[in-house]
């Protein structure tokens, strides 16, 4: 069993459908103790929907890709009327109801799903879930009756009707845009036109749920977007970008010997994917029916354990290699001892630099 470096690797592709499989969602849950990014950049992208909209209390929003529900926590605070998760996993949204629609034993929960082998990170993932839900039920959106909706469904298959005051998607938009372009280059696109194409195709499905005057606000981490328009600005970034911290090209080192050694497997070190050229973006968006209104830039400088912060990254970098998940995150494991042992310290103690950019547009 073998995987060679012209097999799709970029961020955000997910070729066998199974990066979110079992136990992936209560991973990704632990980084809410780890480094918080994830709630630095929902809220963000909550604020920039707000202001935007008019204030989103009383309105319909969209938490595109909502994964576990950490941008649903952050719309709530705005009180709208009602919030419609959406995801295309069906593990993220059973994670999703049992943290905001339910009211059983989170801890209870997890154990039924496996998590204690998870080892430290099944704690954190629970204690960052059990705050998440107390904060949501306790917050004016739950007292005033707002509502919640989770729902499983790819976004080419949503069919919304066009009555939604927003949407918001955090790190969402590159897994349809990197699907719908993969299909583009199998019929015979070049990759540049194939990557058009395909955010072309997605904005369109996108806007499909929206009301006329509706915003769509699209939060993507730094690995998708080029600065192409300006390259000293882009060059910086990329020298800050958390692929390039010294620990990161460590764990995947590591990560691979295990792969090719006890595996077979031949995997290359990831790489960013700027599929988002900010020198494109408002000419795709005009083609798919939006005004592209403002193009956000938010950063969040964390001091945590560099080691733990991309052991939650390990379901998405492994996300296409063909082993059951349970042997990732063995690997993963492993990977994290050996990274924490031969570590040099003063690599242990550079900060992460998680830099994001917003595209906020309006449907026409």
């Amino acid at each position: 069993m073998t995987e060679s470096s012209e097999t799709r690797h970029e961020f955000g592709v997910n070729p066998k459908d199974d990066v979110f499989k079992d136990l992936a969602a209560v991973v990704y849950a632990a980084e809410g103790l780890i480094s918080g990014t994830y709630t630095h950049q929902s809220r963000f992208a909550a604020t920039l929907a707000e202001a935007h909209c008019g204030g989103l209390r009383g309105k319909r929003i969209i938490d595109m890709g909502c994964g576990y529900g950490t941008t649903t926590a952050e719309i709530a605070r705005h009180c709208p009327a009602m919030i419609l998760g959406v995801d295309a996993s069906p593990q993220m949204i059973d994670l999703y109801r049992e943290v905001f629609a339910l009211d059983g034993d989170i801890r209870a929960w997890l154990r039924t799903k496996g998590a204690e082998a998870l080892g430290p990170m099944h704690g954190m993932a629970a204690s960052h879930l059990e705050n998440l839900r107390r904060d949501f039920k306790s917050g004016a959106f739950s007292a005033r009756g707002g509502r919640i909706q989770p729902l499983c469904r790819h976004l080419r298959a949503l069919a919304l009707r066009p009555e939604w005051d927003a949407v918001v998607g955090n790190n969402f938009f590159h897994w349809p845009v990197n699907e719908e372009k993969a299909s583009c280059v199998e019929e015979g696109l070049c990759q540049a036109d194939a990557t058009d194409a395909a955010i072309g195709t997605s904005l369109t499905w996108l806007g499909q749920g929206l009301r006329k005057g509706g915003v769509a606000v699209l939060l993507e981490p730094l690995d998708f977007v080029s600065y192409d328009d300006d390259p000293s600005r882009q060059a910086f970034l990329e020298a800050r970008n958390p692929i390039a911290h010294p620990i990161a090209t460590a764990m995947q080192e590591a990560v691979n010997r295990i792969l090719a050694a006890e595996h077979g497997v031949t995997r290359p070190v990831l790489r960013t994917s700027p599929i988002f050229r900010t020198s494109a973006m408002k000419g795709l968006f005009d083609r798919a029916g939006f005004d592209l209104i403002q193009t956000a830039f938010s950063e969040i400088t964390v001091f945590c354990d560099p080691v733990d912060a991309f052991m939650v990254r390990m379901p998405m970098w492994l996300g296409s290699v063909d082993l059951p998940f349970e042997t990732k995150i063995a690997i993963a494991a492993r990977a994290n001892d050996e990274v924490h042992e031969a570590a040099r310290p003063e690599d242990l103690e550079l900060p992460l630099h998680s830099e994001c950019t917003v595209f906020v547009a309006r449907k026409l």
